[in-house]
């Protein structure tokens, strides 16, 4: 997965790359203004993921530019960067919808100069074209005219950029896109009951975290996983980075003493003599309020069959909670070995704030972890409470 920084270098270093929707131009009707100028904020991160995470290249490979020697000049180039099965387009289609609008192809349309002849099916001469296609969201509030007009403000911002390299025509277009094709027609008999995925199982997992939230830490994990949902169990066994071999137990099954939260235990391997303990409890520490439960890893019973994507099936859940904006959430589930998790993601926003989460689970190792997986020295309890570099 690319990270934020490499998100946030494509958008600035391409001329192309505008956030979808764009700022309102002048000239739109109000109730399109008022609708463009929030969508642009709040659909920022949708846009930017789904813009990080398209098919390598395929934003500038048919831009012609000093910097590359593609597209050849006089050749045709087609670039379609929408990719309905993609669980990032998904995500930024269900932002689109949630507010108030509807996803579009934002197209750009260049024409070879015409010294230049190319030739189509039987030997015809036709236009040397190059076109990129990539997703787009307009208000359901701007009417066909709003939207002619934002695509004349892109047209005339982004035309100039390429006007040394003779084109004989330029354009930004907004369209509906095309019809289905037959394969995603297919997704009309798809499942309509969530997978249930197994409760005991051990993976490799790469866990990455990101957004504006305070409190969250940027960054990536990796770590040995032993989840036994049943029995309220989980262990992570870091394998590299800066915690390589720390371990932490996550026990809750087992109340403390006289309260009503449990523990989870800390300690690196060889040091188990400074191992520590951390109250599971959501206003601690000291804890002051509700118990903290254990995450079920697996696909929410509301969750929609999006399609084969990523090595699996793609499912997908949005929902509104509390004073978020949105959370959506995104399993690949692999069909091959008892629908286990195998990629889970979430974004939600709220207050203008967002965070984000993407776990790769690899190895999938089902119903193979005993109690033995989450013992932890017995002597932890009696330690202190970990400390914020624990």
């Amino acid at each position: 997965m690319r990270s934020n920084v490499a998100m946030l270098i494509l958008a600035s270093s391409l001329v192309l790359v505008i956030a979808q929707p764009p700022l309102p131009p002048p000239g739109v009707s109000p109730q399109c203004n008022a609708s463009l100028t929030e969508m642009n904020t709040k659909m920022l991160q949708s846009w930017g993921q789904w813009a990080a995470h398209t098919t390598a290249d395929c934003l500038t490979k048919c831009i012609p530019s000093d910097r590359r020697i593609s597209p050849k000049p006089g050749k045709i180039c087609q670039a379609q960067c929408c990719d309905n099965t993609s669980p990032w387009e998904a995500d930024y289609s269900s932002a689109c919808t949630h507010q108030g609008g509807a996803t579009l192809f934002k197209d750009i349309d260049l024409v070879w100069g015409s010294q230049y002849a190319c030739k189509g099916i039987l030997g015809k001469v036709k236009p040397c074209f190059i076109t990129t296609s990539m997703i787009a969201c307009m208000p359901a509030a701007c009417t066909a005219n709003d939207i002619a007009l934002v695509g004349a403000m892109e047209t005339k911002d982004f035309c100039p950029t390429v006007a040394q390299y003779n084109l004989t025509s330029c354009a930004v277009n907004f369209v509906v896109p095309p019809s289905p094709t037959p394969k995603t027609k297919v997704l009309a008999s798809a499942a309509t009951t969530a997978p249930v995925s197994p409760t005991n199982w051990k993976a490799t997992t790469s866990a990455s975290l990101s957004g504006t939230v305070p409190g969250i830490k940027p960054g990536t994990t990796n770590y040995d996983l032993y989840y036994d949902y049943a029995a309220k169990m989980l262990r992570e066994s870091y394998t590299s980075g800066p915690h390589a071999g720390r371990q932490v137990v996550y026990r809750y099954d087992k109340k403390v003493p006289g309260e009503k939260w449990s523990r989870a235990y800390q300690w690196t391997v060889g040091k188990e003599a400074t191992c520590c303990y951390i109250d599971l409890c959501n206003g601690g520490p000291p804890c002051s309020s509700g118990v903290d439960s254990m995450n079920r890893i697996g696909v929410d019973n509301k969750a929609t069959d999006i399609g084969p994507s990523g090595g699996g099936e793609h499912w997908q859940h949005d929902t509104h909670i509390g004073t978020f904006t949105s959370d959506t959430n995104d399993w690949i589930v692999d069909t091959s070995n008892q629908n286990s998790i195998i990629r889970w993601t979430s974004n939600a926003t709220i207050k203008g704030l967002w965070a984000a989460s993407d776990s790769v689970y690899s190895s999938v190792s089902v119903g193979n972890c005993s109690a033995s997986d989450f013992d932890y020295p017995r002597t932890c309890d009696n330690h202190e409470m970990c400390n914020g570099n624990a």
